[in-house]
């Protein structure tokens, strides 16, 4: 099965028409959402467990305990993170900070709530529908949880030992994207251990991959790691200014620390997407940031912005560069981030962005 976007993630949940609680779904605290969010994922939850204690129980499992394993085996972070990145949720999510990076529970807890939300509208019997799809999902990628960090506890438990598990360190630098590693030093069966997992970009994939190295140094096992890559591979880029301050009367704009400041930024690649298609898909929640987004893709791409506060609002001049063609736009609102969503608005219909990027990078994918 093929990635998802938008409109088909929401017809894969029967959330078609119903962009409200679709909203809900896609924001986590770190991108402005609150309440409606915990409350479709703690409802998810409650409805993951329910359906799929139905699922394995028409499939003849009866024994309480294996019926609880198997529902672990589908209802755990790692197995929901990873189908979380394979229905690319983090696509359609905006962190209020353009650096931050959605964590493991987060994406976790989308999932979940995407389910919650289904349940809330389509009522229990869809639910299980939707539920026996992820589940084809997760069985064609091997997506189960095969838990050896529960397996690793378990044998330092039968061997008198308790073992606390360490949790993975970030090593890539603040301005980098991140990077996690997990590494253990125990001594059992008279044996010392160092153990160092391979680098991840989530903490579980780092934990589940340093138990499953110990395990193959124990014997327990023929799989040394769990061989997973990332879907996503981040760059660090750097956006261009076009223009500098001394050439326009307003003030160089410091708004939120600047923009199209040359600092590097973290930008997702990778993702199997045509960038105009990228930039239509984008611009029409975050037109402003997704300007400096393709400023950072693009060599023939630049901006600055000017700001001024006047007595009936916020102004922004907004220049942008295209190859050697210049564009000025002027947005004026009651708060510079709505000023800047209108002149970046106006900016990209005026300059006729998005047939420039079909006309120049048509081939181009990100």
């Amino acid at each position: 099965m093929r990635k998802l976007y938008k409109k088909e993630l929401k017809e894969f949940f029967n959330l078609h028409s119903k962009d409200k609680i679709f909203m809900d779904v896609i924001t986590p605290k770190s991108c402005g959402g609150g309440e409606g969010f915990k409350y479709l994922a703690l409802l998810g939850d409650y409805v993951l467990n329910l359906t799929l204690f139905n699922y394995f129980s028409k499939k003849g499992i009866k024994n309480s305990g294996e019926l609880t394993k198997k529902i672990q085996s589908v209802h755990n972070e790692w197995t929901l993170c990873q189908l979380g990145e394979f229905l690319e949720i983090t696509n359609e999510m905006n962190p209020t900070d353009p650096n931050h990076k959605i964590t493991d529970n987060e994406l976790k807890e989308s999932v979940e709530a995407l389910i919650g939300a289904n349940n809330k509208i389509h009522g229990l019997s869809k639910s299980e529908l939707d539920v026996e799809k992820l589940i084809k999902i997760i069985d064609k990628n091997d997506f189960y949880d095969s838990n050896p960090v529960g397996e690793l506890i378990e044998f330092f438990q039968d061997n008198g030992r308790t073992l606390l598990f360490p949790d993975p360190v970030r090593i890539s630098k603040a301005n980098e994207p991140p990077l996690f590693r997990c590494t253990i030093r125990e001594s059992i069966m008279s044996k010392d251990f160092l153990i160092i997992s391979e680098e991840f970009s989530r903490k579980c994939y780092a934990r589940k991959d340093a138990a499953q190295k110990f395990l193959y140094d124990l014997g327990l096992t023929d799989k040394d790691g769990i061989g997973i890559k990332s879907r996503k591979k981040e760059v660090t880029t750097i956006p261009k200014q076009s223009l500098s301050s001394e050439d326009i009367i307003f003030s160089k704009s410091t708004i939120g620390g600047g923009y199209f400041k040359q600092e590097p930024m973290e930008l997702s690649t990778e993702k199997g997407e045509n960038i105009a298609e990228y930039t239509m898909r984008k611009v029409e929640k975050k037109p402003f940031f997704t300007l400096i987004s393709l400023s950072g893709r693009l060599n023939t791409l630049s901006g600055s912005t000017w700001h001024t506060s006047l007595p009936n609002g916020e102004l922004i001049l907004l220049h942008l560069k295209l190859d050697e063609q210049d564009y000025f736009d002027i947005g004026l609102a009651e708060s510079k981030s709505k000023a800047k969503k209108k002149v970046a608005l106006k900016i990209i219909k005026n300059s006729n962005l998005i047939q420039w990027l079909k006309d120049n990078y048509r081939e181009k994918m990100i």
